[in-house]
C-alpha cells in the first residue's frame, strides 16, 4: 500500500467520524496490511514418510508435526496445524493417495482440495502414478510444486570422491534429468525443487521457500512473508520482499507514535516515542529473521562473535558487530538508535520525505508534534533500511561462507 492510499483512507475516515477514532482506524490499517487477518492455507501431499512434518517443523520452527520414519504409518487422516506465532497461516498435512479411506474416487472431495491456497506434492522417489493423476486435477485450479525431498539421504548413498558442493550440484543435475521423463511435470510447467529439510541452507530449500511465497494471490503474500523469520530459509530476494512489507508500516507507526508520548531523547536530539519506536524495531529485527543469529553460528561451526564480524564486515559496519550481538541479546535497539541517529539528524536537516511531506499539512493538527511524526519516522526508515541490509550479509555469509571477500558476491 502506498502512502498516497494510507492519506486518503485517513481522510475519508476523519471527515466521516472526526478525529476521536483515529487510533482505532490506524490499527485497523496496521493489521490490513500486516494481512494477520488474511488465512493462508498450504496443503502438503505425499506418500507418508516422505518428509511433510519435518518440513511444516521446519518453516514453523517449533515441532508441532509428528514425524514419522516409516513409510505408509504417518498421516492417516487430513491434519491441520497452526502456526504457532501467526495462527492464520496453516499448513494442511494430506495423507496420501489410495490409503484407506482416502481412495481416487473420493480423495479430492475428503481432503477439500478446492479451500487451499497452494499445493506442495512431497516426493523422495520418482513421481507416481497416483502424484501425476493428482497434478493432473489441480495444476488448473491452484498452483501447485513438486518437492523432490531427502536429498541428504540419497548424498549418503553416493560414494563419489568430491566435496560435498559439487557432489551436491551434480546431484541435483542428475534428478532434473530424471524428472525431465515425466510429461505431467514438464508440460504443465510444474516447478520441481530439490531439498532436504535437515539441511535448510543448503540444496534449494530457500529457491522453493520464496516459491511458496509469491505463488497465492497477492493480498496472501503479505502474511506468508512476514511469518517466515527465519533467515536460514531466506533468500536474498525474499529478505527484500519482507523489507518491503515492513515499509509499508513506517508511515502508519509514525502517525501513531507522533505526539502521545514523544519526548526529546537526550544525547541525540530527536524527538519521539521511544518504547514504541524500540518495539517496532525488535519487530522488524524478527521478521527479518534475525532473532537467533546464535543458531547460524552453530550450523557454520564458528563463533556468534565470528559471524557478527564479518556481517559488519560486509555492510561495511552500517552495523557494528557490538550492535548486532545487542540486538541479538534483545538488549541492543536504543544503542542501534544512537549509532544511527545521526543519518536520522542530516536527513531531517535536507527535509522530508515526499509521503510525510504530503501528509503533514493534511493531518498536522491530529500528529500534535510534526517534530516527532518526522523523527519517528525516519528513524524507522533508516533502522530498516539497516537492518536489510545485515540480513542479506547474514544469509550470504551462510550461503557461500568465508570463502570470497567481504562485499563480493560468490
Amino acid at each position: 500500500m502506498t502512502t498516497e492510499y494510507l492519506e486518503q483512507e485517513l481522510e475519508a475516515h476523519i471527515s466521516q467520524n472526526g478525529i476521536e477514532k483515529l487510533k482505532g482506524k490506524v490499527g485497523e490499517l496496521l493489521r490490513k496490511i500486516s494481512g494477520r487477518d488474511v488465512e493462508v492455507k498450504i496443503a502438503i501431499t505425499g506418500q507418508s514418510g516422505c518428509g511433510k512434518s519435518t518440513f511444516i517443523n521446519q518453516i514453523t520452527k517449533q515441532h508441532i508435526a509428528k514425524v514419522s520414519h516409516i513409510k505408509r504409518q504417518g498421516t492417516t487422516e487430513v491434519k491441520e496445524y497452526q502456526h504457532p506465532d501467526h495462527p492464520n497461516i496453516k499448513f494442511v498435512d494430506l495423507p496420501g493417495i489410495g490409503g484407506k479411506g482416502f481412495e481416487k474416487k473420493v480423495y479430492l472431495q475428503k481432503v477439500k482440495y478446492d479451500t487451499y491456497d497452494v499445493y506442495l506434492l512431497f516426493s523422495e522417489a520418482r513421481l507416481a502414478e497416483d502424484e501425476e493423476w493428482l497434478i493432473a486435477r489441480v495444476k488448473d485450479k491452484k498452483p501447485i510444486i513438486y518437492v523432490h525431498t531427502k536429498m541428504d539421504e540419497l548424498r549418503r548413498n553416493i560414494n563419489w570422491e568430491s566435496d560435498h558442493e559439487v557432489i551436491d550440484s551434480q546431484i541435483i543435475a542428475i534428478c532434473k534429468e530424471e524428472l525431465n521423463n515425466f510429461p505431467s511435470l514438464k508440460e504443465n510447467g510444474i516447478p520441481v525443487f530439490h531439498i532436504s529439510s535437515h539441511e535448510v541452507e543448503k540444496w534449494e530449500f530457500r529457491k522453493l521457500i520464496e516459491h511458496i511465497c509469491t505463488s497465492p494471490d497477492d493480498e496472501k503474500k503479505v502474511p506468508l512473508l512476514l511469518s517466515l523469520e527465519n533467515i536460514a530459509i531466506m533468500s536474498e530476494n525474499v529478505i527484500r520482499k519482507v523489507a518491503k512489507c515492513l515499509h509499508d508500516r513506517i508511515f502508519l507507526k509514525a502517525l501513531k507514535s507522533g505526539g502521545v508520548g514523544a519526548i526529546p531523547i537526550p544525547l541525540i536530539s530527536l524527538v519521539f516515542d521511544i518504547k514504541k519506536v524500540e518495539k517496532e524495531i525488535k519487530y522488524y529485527h524478527n521478521a527479518l529473521g534475525m532473532s537467533d543469529l546464535n543458531q547460524i553460528a552453530r550450523s557454520m561451526d564458528i563463533t556468534l562473535e565470528e559471524l557478527t564480524k564479518r556481517v559488519a564486515e560486509e555492510t561495511n559496519n552500517e552495523i557494528t558487530s557490538d550492535i548486532l550481538l545487542g540486538l541479538n541479546a534483545g538488549s541492543g535497539v536504543v544503542k542501534f538508535i544512537t549509532h544511527i541517529a545521526p543519518l536520522v539528524t542530516a536527513a531531517l536537516k535536507f527535509g522530508l520525505s515526499v509521503g510525510i511531506a504530503v501528509v503533514l499539512p493534511v493531518l498536522g493538527s491530529i500528529i500534535g508534534a510534526s517534530v516527532s511524526f518526522a523523527s519517528t519516522y525516519k528513524i524507522l526508515e533508516i533502522a530498516l533500511e539497516k537492518l536489510e541490509k545485515s540480513a542479506i550479509a547474514v544469509a550470504k555469509v551462510q550461503i557461500h561462507g568465508f570463502d570470497h571477500p567481504p562485499n563480493e558476491g560468490p
